[in-house]
């Protein structure tokens, strides 16, 4: 195998820019056993070289840092290439050893943190409810001098703090402070001082912790060990004094520095050129001839961070040929850190990243971008790209444009446009197999299986497309919606699944329940669908939109609520699940009141007792315990607990939050799963509440113009549903309805509170053609039930041609003639019960047309 002889591309290892590279570097190749003298000269010249310029103050230093981090770790963990690494170098023209190393400790640090945060947060590995980070990273034996003095605020910690440090990491209880290098423990208020500092981490020597064969960090697992390794910062030739001190105390000059770099990577080239002919010398004194027993020795990666300290005129005399020469033959990735002036200098890079501060002039707002300009041997993403920097170094916020972006779309083309719309392709065979199994098991996706069922697969699409386009046209000339079809389908579109209702028997013949299944249209879709809940104010959407979410969490989905500047205690509250009543009457018994007179005897008692600082007796029912000690096993405790186990919060602060780290976001959260105590679940659904916040609170994902584009292709590449709730008169209201697949539009009668007229303006599963039903819901807040095990509806659904019947049948029976005391009782029933009118309308155009103007409703 040849040293670059590699088919794994080398992750950088900073969140978000191995994106831009598709998954990651690709370093060259050569083979190593031509024996061509002129072939091994240019074998020893395939570094790659990475140039980073822009302004000073963005941050550059850090990026390289994370790369020469992520980059020398990757090498090492690919058996290909590590045997042929030795040892990462920094330099750095302006800053000293010291600063670098306490630099590249702090993010090794909280880069651990951030690791057992999300593994924790998963539920991958318990044994970070422990102290095993901590002890091997801190001084835990010993609290620091400040939380000595400050004894007093030892009151708040936990009393097991010391044996489960790692868990309060988790939980974010106890965090790391770079500033003190320290451990520190949350307070209720803001501050940076050192009142709360608990442990000093064990050393600010980054050798103490790879060193003696890592044994100062035997506890932790292998991959965590793996981030600790040898670098060499500012590393100086054998018996010289360096430039490693404030630049006031020696004389040099940045080009004086500079060239002392330059001959330190001389002169370990000269060592390497010197190992390598003493091996050569010993394979010609073998006498079998066998492979080569030395391997040439290059180092993962080399980084000359500090250009911008040159004078223009001694950055134009350095010559960049010979520096380009020596750091190739060196090191499988160079990355070299430059100013603005980079682009008047002719350094030939492999690949150039440019970096820049821009502004929002109107919104008084600053950010960081960085795009690939060039990229040899490697596709990379175009574009700009946002990043920042947060406490585990530089996250790179791939832009939506990344997101929306199809890899060799266009050579697909001619290979869909010569197959018949029927032809289902192998991708979307695998697409839908996965889709339809997820949450029961591993479908047989293999090519022989769907090269088995292709054909069969595509007379069941075909039969059910012109058995479902004939029940369409039998309700088209007979003007008749059956009963079941109507609830089918407002259940499917508000409460989530596929339609359960069968076909019209006019639609199928008899032995087809016996030789054939007959097919759903979902087996055939490649995403879940995204629903669009529209209404004016104060029109049932969330009410709607939370039965949809206890229905997920009863079978056990994960459902993500995305809050745009809502605050989680007010939006907790209404999270109360709307078949919460259809349980029995008494299976809240600790809710139940006291008699008045008990109450009465209560108040006396505490009355007479003013003078104490507390009342002897609290005001509430003698009944009401805790429940933790309560024996009573009541549906509150035993069954609506468990779907609240299933409904997480992500708040989105108001401000200038970005689309690309928006999504950024999102995707760390689809992709980090939840721990079910046994399984692990990613988020199955997406709710989205109050869309048009985004219209005053949120001016750039106001003015991004594929803001929902991207959204919905974002979660139809990871399988999840989403549901949006947005008043109609939102600015992006028809954007909305135009890319989701279920679009409801509500509107509320203004006389009766209970009722709403909900129009089903489009539904994925349809196949008849420009089908709109309307619904008059009245009870709606009885409209769904809870049995336990699932939400469904629960209402009398009524044609609304059946309407006059019914009231000819009320008149005809009167009270007196022939009422029994059973159907007394049914028609008080279904008062408290929910009740729904459908029929089929051909436009939607008087409820666009109907605007609402501070509470009142007018036609224009």
């Amino acid at each position: 195998m040849g040293v670059f002889d590699n088919a794994k591309k080398v992750p950088t290892g900073v969140c978000g820019l191995d994106s831009l590279f598709y998954d990651g570097l690709q370093l060259q190749n050569f083979n190593e056993k031509d024996s061509s003298s002129e072939n091994k000269s240019r074998n020893k010249e395939k570094g790659l070289i990475i140039m980073l310029k822009g302004v000073r103050g963005i941050n550059k230093m850090h990026l390289a840092m994370q790369m020469l981090h992520g980059i020398s770790r990757s090498i090492y963990s690919i058996p290909g290439l590590s045997k042929y690494a030795s040892v990462p170098y920094f330099f750095s023209l302006n800053k000293t050893k010291e600063d670098l190393s306490d630099f590249f400790l702090d993010y090794l640090i909280t880069r651990q943190i951030d690791i057992i945060i999300r593994k924790s947060a998963s539920g991958e590995d318990a044994s970070w409810k422990q102290d095993i980070l901590a002890k091997s990273l801190f001084t835990v034996d010993r609290c620091s001098e400040q939380c000595v003095q400050n004894a007093n605020h030892s009151v708040y910690l936990p009393k097991d703090y010391r044996n489960c440090l790692d868990k309060y990491l988790c939980d974010r209880i106890i965090y790391y402070n770079n500033r003190t290098n320290a451990l520190h423990f949350l307070r209720d208020y803001e501050g940076d001082d050192d009142d709360n500092l608990l442990f000093h981490r064990r050393s600010d020597d980054l050798t103490y912790y790879w060193g003696k064969g890592k044994d100062n960090l035997r506890f932790l697992p292998q991959y965590m060990r793996d981030d600790f390794f040898d670098v060499r910062f500012n590393e100086r030739l054998s018996g010289e004094d360096f430039f490693d001190c404030d630049n006031t105390m020696y004389s040099y000059s940045a080009g004086q520095k500079f060239q002392k770099v330059l001959d330190c990577l001389e002169n370990i080239e000269m060592e390497n050129a010197e190992k390598q002919e003493v091996a050569e010398d010993n394979d010609r004194d073998k006498q079998n001839g066998c492979s080569r027993s030395w391997a040439r020795q290059y180092s993962p990666c080399i980084v000359i961070d500090g250009f911008a300290q040159l004078h223009t005129d001694e950055l134009e005399r350095l010559s960049f040929p010979h520096i380009e020469k020596v750091l190739r033959r060196l090191s499988m990735v160079s990355i070299l850190v430059f100013d603005e002036r980079a682009n008047n200098i002719t350094c030939n890079a492999d690949i150039v990243i440019d970096m820049r501060k821009k502004e929002y002039a109107d919104e008084d707002y600053a950010f960081h971008e960085l795009q690939i300009s060039k990229s040899v041997f490697q596709p990379a993403a175009f574009g700009w790209h946002k990043y920042k920097i947060r406490n585990c170094g530089i996250e790179v916020y791939p832009s939506i444009h990344r997101l929306l972006q199809r890899r060799n779309y266009m050579s697909k083309i001619l290979t869909h446009t010569h197959a018949n719309i029927l032809d289902e392709s192998y991708e979307r065979f695998m697409r839908t197999e996965r889709l339809q199994y997820h949450n029961i098991a591993d479908p047989n996706i293999s090519y022989d299986n769907y090269q088995a069922e292709k054909s069969d697969r595509e007379m069941d699409l075909l039969k059910e497309m012109y058995r479902k386009g004939k029940e369409a046209r039998l309700r088209l000339t007979k003007k008749i919606i059956p009963k079941h079809y109507a609830t089918d389908i407002l259940e499917a579109v508000l409460l989530g699944g596929p339609m359960k209702s069968p076909l019209d028997e006019n639609c199928y013949h008899t032995d087809d329940r016996k030789m054939h299944a007959l097919g759903s249209s979902s087996r055939w879709r490649e995403y879940k669908s995204v629903t669009a809940l529209i209404g004016n104010p104060n029109s049932f959407k969330r009410f709607l939109a939370i039965a949809r979410t206890f229905r997920a969490s009863k079978h056990k989905e994960h459902t993500l609520v995305i809050l745009f500047d809502k605050e989680e205690d007010e939006m907790r509250r209404q999270f109360i699940c709307p078949g919460f009543n259809t349980y029995e009457a008494d299976f809240l018994p600790c809710l139940e009141l006291m008699d008045l007179s008990e109450q009465d005897k209560l108040d006396e008692l505490n009355s007479n007792n003013k003078d104490k600082r507390e009342n002897v007796y609290p005001k509430y029912p003698i009944n009401n315990r805790r429940c933790s000690t309560c024996s009573y096993k009541c549906k509150l405790k035993e069954c609506c607990l468990r779907c609240y186990k299933y409904i997480h919060f992500l708040n989105v602060r108001m401000g200038c939050i970005s689309a690309d780290e928006l999504y950024s976001v999102l995707k760390q959260q689809i992709n980090v799963p939840y721990f079910d105590g046994i399984n692990q679940k990613k988020v199955s659904r997406i709710v989205i509440d109050d869309l048009q916040k985004i219209d005053y609170s949120f001016p750039l994902l106001k003015d991004e113009h594929l803001f929902l584009t991207a959204l919905v292709t974002l979660c139809r590449e990871n399988d999840v549903e989403l549901q949006i709730l947005c008043d109609k008169k939102a600015g992006l209201t028809k954007e909305l309805c135009s890319l989701a697949d279920n679009v409801v539009c509500i509107n509320r009668d203004k006389a009766d509170t209970n009722s709403i007229v909900l129009y089903l303006e489009r539904f994925a599963e349809h196949i008849s053609p420009s089908e709109i039903i309307q619904y008059n819901i009245d009870n709606i807040s009885e409209l769904f039930k809870c049995d336990g095990a699932d939400i469904r509806l629960d209402a009398i659904v009524r044609e609304e041609k059946d309407e006059i019947k019914e009231i000819e049948t009320n008149i005809s029976n009167t009270p007196g003639q022939g009422d029994t005391k059973a159907d007394s009782m049914s028609n008080e029933t279904e008062c408290f019960k929910a009740c729904i009118k459908f029929k089929c309308i051909g436009s939607m155009k008087d409820y666009w047309r109907m605007k609402i103007d501070i509470g009142n409703t007018r036609q224009v």
